[in-house]
């Protein structure tokens, strides 16, 4: 299942997610088969991740970042590219924390 679903709320929404179902069987919730693998509400709408922000693309050495709605170009300080990195403010400019 989704890790951003408890039972059959998304987290993300608030709401329903049409990919779970109620199993008599079982008695319990479960995706059916048509969940997908990646979600297209949990790619849109997660920008953060436990107070990390979401890398969403790399370029010549750059991580490309959404932070207050708005795309930053920053320098990527590791060798191998992140999923979600911290982001430390220092005189209005943005950088990576190592």
């Amino acid at each position: 299942m989704c890790e951003y679903s408890i039972e059959n709320k998304c987290k993300i929404t608030k709401e329903n997610c049409p990919f779970i179902y109620w199993c008599d069987k079982f008695q319990m919730w479960k995706p059916n088969k048509y969940m997908p693998k990646n979600c297209k509400v949990k790619q849109t709408n997660v920008n953060q991740y436990n107070g990390k922000y979401k890398v969403y693309f790399h370029h010549n050495g750059y991580l490309y970042v959404n932070i207050n709605d708005k795309m930053h170009k920053l320098e990527n300080p590791f060798n191998f590219i992140p999923d979600y990195v911290d982001i430390e403010k220092k005189d209005g400019v943005y950088t990576v924390k190592k």
